[in-house]
């Protein structure tokens, strides 16, 4: 097995155990709910990236599975100190810009495949992608309106 894998393998296991330990999403509440739900949906997009070798596909630079896989684990568990530390400096902002990053990517994904990929062929991250898009609308929906 190459190496980035247990990277990938760690982050698979890590991320669930901390969601767990940071209490229930039902004792959430507003922007809090949304940004733990669009915090577990990057990690099924992470996964999902890197069991599709994401990193050999990036139109924007080279990197390593092992560097890819070590930097959506540090990604990952950055964007989940929020949920840990209610005095994280920045917190409140990380709680609102978050979602909309997320959605970003989401559309971004739907537009490699679309336009650059003439929906001919899978880019790794499509599964998950429309999923933030759906999410963000409906917290939108739900929340800022």
């Amino acid at each position: 097995m190459q190496p980035f894998r247990w990277v990938t393998i760690i982050q698979a296991i890590l991320v669930p155990v901390l969601f767990y330990v940071s209490g229930p999403l039902s004792s959430r509440s507003g922007v809090e709910y949304y940004f733990m739900v669009f915090v577990f949906l990057q990690f099924l997009h992470s996964q999902e990236e890197q069991w599709s070798n994401f990193h050999e596909r990036w139109p924007y630079m080279k990197v390593t599975g092992l560097q890819f896989a070590v930097f959506e684990l540090v990604f990952q568990l950055v964007w989940m100190l929020p949920l840990f530390l209610s005095n994280f400096p920045g917190r409140d902002s990380m709680l609102w810009f978050f979602p909309l990053l997320m959605f970003a990517n989401g559309v971004w994904h739907i537009v490699w495949f679309w336009f650059f990929e003439k929906l001919k062929r899978y880019v790794p991250g499509l599964i998950t992608a429309p999923i933030f898009v759906i999410a963000f609308v409906i917290m939108y929906l739900n929340y800022l309106i």
